[in-house]
């Protein structure tokens, strides 16, 4: 029975004696109480009372007949062992209670006659010390029922511990498995990786390839427009001259014929006025400036096309950064001149000792990302687009940096910005090796740095960082061959 259950039974007490008018006095005296009271005028009535009924506690009288209270009592003992027993004797019985208590059979006695408050109060008593037992009982299987779930706990967590061993031991030798196979595996990761450095500078030498045929279509074009000019200045000084010659023809021949020949004279004078002198003389000489400019034109793009395209040198030397930078955007101009204006900031630097080609490439590709940045940014709109070149010295190196208000660089890609075919353009338009190449031109055979900083929807700048005198290796072609 559970403690809730405890507490809201009824303690039940039987009082058993002969005679009835005792009986009516204990249940009179204990009615007002939280008991329930039962009686019995014989041991044998009080039995099949103990029988039908959880009687906590039976108060018997010592004499009566047939079989008496010390016999009652130890009957309850034997059947009905919780339950508390108390005896009513009279001075002359003394001997039979204190035996009835030295046996077990009794935990208490009261003498006849009593005093009320004194056997209300060991009624009290009686049923707390009940009370007491089955708690002391209960506590005592909780422990008993504890103790096995901790015991059956204990053995489940030793088949948990035994299995997890277990798991682990066949984890370990999977790992092992794993970490032979991985031995085995490197000589043939040392072969791929080998291969895949010679496939990477075969892969560079493409997109030199692919930028170069850009520059081309770019120089075509740049070259267009300035030849235009130039012949549509020919022409119109060949119109001009064939005029000329006429008027010099017919000049002479009246020249010749002008004595007193009026004819001739008028003649002439409708030769002059056709060829149109003044006009003649106001309009060639802008025809001769158009096709000098021209041809200047033609030739700084030509001269920055033989700059940029120097051939590699098989060792590092001195080189002017800020007349190849302007040269490379010289090139780079169709790239960017419809979607973008460009500033130039070149502070005055020191000759660097470098591989200016390799440079070249680096400045070029940084220079069109930008332009494609503001493409997809402000779309062809010149007027939105601005590329700012930036060059100066620090320290012990020199800065060049190419800013764009482009679209920058989202931030979960920024970490992998310079992998190898690694590319945010849509497929063919572009490689994933240009920034690559860069970063392995800048940082591996220069010992420089190329890094970046960038605000998505605001703009992208990238610094290339080269000391001014290089301690790094120079690489050369024999040593990319091998």
């Amino acid at each position: 029975m559970n403690e809730a259950l405890q507490e809201q039974r009824q303690p039940q007490i039987l009082f058993v004696d002969d005679e009835r008018a005792i009986l009516s006095s204990l249940r009179r005296l204990f009615r007002t109480s939280n008991y329930k009271v039962h009686v019995a005028c014989s041991a044998a009535e009080g039995i099949k009372l103990l029988e039908k009924n959880e009687i906590d506690l039976v108060v018997t009288d010592m004499r009566m007949p047939e079989m008496d209270g010390a016999a009652l009592l130890s009957t309850v003992a034997e059947r009905w062992p919780c339950t508390e027993r108390m005896l009513l004797t009279g001075y002359s019985e003394m001997s039979s209670a204190i035996e009835a208590i030295n046996q077990g059979k009794i935990s208490r006695y009261l003498t006849k006659p009593w005093d009320d408050s004194e056997i209300v109060i060991c009624v009290e008593q009686a049923l707390q010390n009940k009370r007491l037992v089955e708690e002391k009982e209960r506590l005592e299987q909780l422990t008993i029922k504890q103790n096995e779930e901790l015991l059956e706990l204990n053995g489940s967590l030793e088949e948990k511990v035994e299995l997890r061993t277990r798991e682990i031991e066949t984890a370990q030798s999977e790992i092992k498995q794993q970490a032979e196979k991985l031995l085995e595996s490197n000589s043939s990761l040392e072969h791929e990786m080998a291969e895949r450095q010679r496939v990477e500078v075969e892969l560079r030498h493409a997109q030199k390839l692919e930028a170069v045929g850009q520059m081309a279509a770019g120089i075509a074009h740049e070259i267009n427009t300035p030849i235009q000019f130039v012949g549509d200045s020919l022409k119109f000084l060949d119109d001009a001259f064939s005029d000329l010659n006429t008027v010099a023809s017919v000049s002479q021949s009246c020249l010749e014929a002008l004595q007193g020949d009026q004819e001739t004279y008028d003649s002439l004078q409708e030769a002059l006025e056709e060829a149109d002198i003044e006009y003649l003389v106001e309009r060639v000489p802008k025809a001769l400036d158009r096709a000098k400019n021209g041809v200047e034109r033609v030739s700084n793009i030509v001269k920055a096309m033989r700059e940029f395209s120097h051939p590699d040198q098989r060792e590092m030397s001195i080189a002017d950064l800020n007349s190849a930078v302007e040269s490379t955007l010289v090139v780079a101009a169709n790239e960017y001149k419809y979607s973008a204006t460009l500033n130039t900031e070149l502070q005055e630097l020191p000759p660097v000792h470098c591989h200016i080609g390799d440079i070249n490439q680096v400045v070029l590709n940084l220079v069109i990302n930008a332009a494609h940045a503001i493409i997809d940014q402000h779309g062809s709109s010149v007027s939105d687009g601005l590329i700012t070149v930036k060059s100066w010295e620090e320290g012990e190196n020199v800065v060049v940096s190419v800013s764009d208000n482009g679209s920058g660089i989202p931030e979960p890609v920024q970490n992998r910005i310079f992998d190898p075919f690694f590319t945010t353009k849509e497929v063919g338009k572009g490689t994933g090796q240009g920034l690559s190449i860069c970063h392995k031109i800048v940082v591996e055979n220069h010992g420089g740095q190329l890094y970046f900083e960038t605000e998505q929807g605001i703009g992208t700048t990238f610094y290339l960082t080269l000391p001014i005198e290089s301690t790094t290796r120079s690489i050369k072609k024999n040593d990319i061959a091998a």
